[in-house]
């Protein structure tokens, strides 16, 4: 797939997810080679303030897998000239977000609000892609509510200011992360647009993903809340696509993979990032035998090499 002057690997998609998506969790998703990816919402208003934190969390992750860098707001100016901003910093693609359901963002009309607002909703996209050459995109729901769920309309309006691609998720922003996901949505955005169309929604296994490039013909797969705690996930995905043989995760790889995710939120966020890591570690003891007492322990935990050696020895006792 192409996205401007890009051309993708793969049709697997790495997922903007606030909290999740920061540089540490990019650089171990870019070990196994997605066709791109997207990091963590940034404000708009954060960027154009110079705010230290906002300008770290746009960090290239410099593993030859292609960057797009998510920003948000609602004022069109403030957005284009963010996009400026973003563009100096090297990203290779400027997303725009139009899904995020938090009550914090929506309630003062950012993220998926402006689905309810779609003229100021082109407007930003207007102003942003004239604003700068870098690519656009945009992400945004199927809708705010059930009763106002049809975005064909504005994803035309929005595709005739010349953004590269869309991705659609299968969820109202109402719905949160609840039920299920309706990827007949990302159908018919396939159906009525002549640009690339990303899925995104319930791709938990490699089957999943190819289910939805089968089912709704959309051009890539955008993959986010399975890929928590299972970055192998995206290498599986590769695989079932292509139809070649998966393999069973080694403990060598297991542990070398938290363990190199460890070291880099230590990096990045100081000794503060064992407390950002016991989120992912729960996550990637998910499922595992006996991990309800493991968790209970590390959650307790602020010093990083205790919590390492719980760790270390909870991986050696199962494997």
């Amino acid at each position: 797939m192409q996205l401007g002057g890009f051309y993708l690997d793969n049709p697997v998609i790495f997922a903007p997810m606030a909290g999740v998506s920061d540089l540490p969790y990019r650089k171990i998703i870019a070990k196994f080679k997605p066709g791109l990816i997207c990091g963590e919402m940034v404000s708009s208003k954060g960027l154009l303030q110079q705010n230290k934190k906002t300008r770290k969390m746009v960090s290239h992750h410099n593993h030859f897998v292609p960057f797009s860098q998510q920003i948000f707001g609602k004022d069109p100016d403030l957005m284009a000239k963010a996009a400026k901003e973003i563009e100096k910093l090297g990203v290779d693609i400027i997303d725009i977000n139009m899904g995020c359901p938090a009550p914090k963002i929506t309630k003062i009309g950012e993220g998926s609000a402006l689905l309810k607002t779609p003229d100021i909703a082109v407007e930003i996209v207007r102003k942003v892609v004239s604003s700068v050459k870098t690519p656009v995109t945009v992400k945004m729901r199927k809708g705010f509510d059930n009763y106002n769920c049809d975005v064909l309309e504005l994803a035309n309006r929005i595709q005739e200011q010349n953004v590269v691609a869309i991705a659609i998720h299968g969820r109202t922003c109402e719905q949160q992360y609840s039920g299920t996901a309706d990827w007949d949505i990302i159908t018919k955005f396939k159906e009525e647009l002549d640009i690339p169309v990303i899925g995104n929604g319930d791709i938990f296994r490699p089957e999943d993903a190819k289910e939805m490039l089968s089912q709704t013909g959309c051009d890539a797969v955008m993959i986010g809340r399975g890929t928590m705690g299972n970055p192998w996930l995206i290498d599986r995905v590769k695989k079932e696509i292509n139809e070649e043989p998966h393999y069973s995760l080694k403990k060598e790889e297991f542990i070398n993979v938290i363990n190199d995710h460890f070291r880099e939120a230590i990096n990045y966020y100081g000794e503060h990032g064992v407390v950002h890591m016991r989120k992912h570690i729960a996550w990637y003891l998910k499922g595992l035998p006996n991990n309800a007492r493991i968790k209970e322990k590390i959650m307790k935990e602020t010093d990083k090499n205790t919590v390492w050696n719980i760790l270390n020895e909870y991986i050696e006792e199962i494997y």
